[in-house]
């Protein structure tokens, strides 16, 4: 699914367990505050800030405190951030796999966020919709000079075996894939294999799998397939390990993420 979602969350608390997405997340925090981890290391955000994470990085976030957080999530699909590369001359994706995660203070948050919202869901109508589009993002990630975290590190190439396997687990998430089948593929060992796949990305295969699986559930629940049907193609046991595992990841109930979420279809 190629489309453009808009997240909007009650007040909850949430822990979400290393999880990738194949968009950029933008997440504007309107209230409480969240740990997000990142490369190994951990950055606080709090309400009024936003923050964006790159595609297909592995992250954990969880909220701090007990009060919860509410925020809004803007998840840009890669086609997207394609065009706006071509419109401005490149940069962007190299940017991003450089600087994972970047930090907005919470003015420029309120200056750029909205505007940015509302011209992605006029992205399919073409012109100046998207010239604003390129230019709001630009100066936010300007605004996030300074701010990110000097405790991310920049970006180091992966073993090609990892990248192989990484490859493998998102193109098969939805059957069940031994470390023994794994390894065989990319003709490592298993120890070997799984030392490599953790000291890159920070969890093991199954866990990685297990995100993927999440993302793509995600997909299917805001697209109103039924949940018995989400859970057969994304691999899931079953409704229930489906649902106990959405909310995991995304703090609420696949039917409460459906209610929370608008789509608008860009391309």
């Amino acid at each position: 699914m190629d489309e453009l979602q808009v997240v909007e969350s009650n007040l909850h608390r949430f822990v979400a367990p290393s999880h990738v997405h194949q968009f950029l997340e933008l997440v504007w925090l309107r209230s409480g505050s969240t740990v997000l981890c990142c490369r190994g290391q951990s950055h606080v955000v709090h309400a009024g800030c936003a923050f964006a994470i790159a595609p297909n990085e592995i992250h954990s976030n969880a909220s701090s405190g007990n009060a919860g957080i509410r925020y809004q999530v803007l998840q840009i699909p890669m086609s997207v951030l394609k065009d706006i590369e071509r419109q401005n001359g490149g940069g962007l994706l190299s940017m991003l796999r450089s600087d994972p995660l970047h930090v907005f203070p919470a003015q420029s948050a309120q200056r750029f966020y909205p505007a940015l919202t509302r011209a992605l869901k006029h992205w399919h109508l073409g012109g100046k919709a998207r010239t604003d589009t390129g230019t709001l993002l630009g100066r936010l990630f300007q605004a996030s000079r300074g701010r990110r975290s000097e405790a991310v590190p920049k970006h180091v190439s992966l073993h090609p075996a990892v990248v192989e396997a990484r490859t493998i687990l998102e193109h098969h998430c939805g059957e069940r894939i031994e470390l023994s089948e794994l390894a065989r593929a990319v003709n490592l060992n298993e120890r070997y294999l799984l030392g490599l796949f953790k000291k890159a990305s920070g969890i093991s295969p199954c866990q990685f799998q297990l995100g993927v699986r999440a993302d793509r559930a995600r997909n299917l629940v805001v697209a109103g397939i039924p949940l018995i049907d989400v859970a057969m193609s994304t691999g899931f046991a079953d409704q229930s390990h489906l649902i106990r595992d959405f909310k995991k990841f995304f703090g609420m109930t696949p039917s409460a993420f459906r209610k929370a979420c608008t789509i608008d279809a860009v391309g």
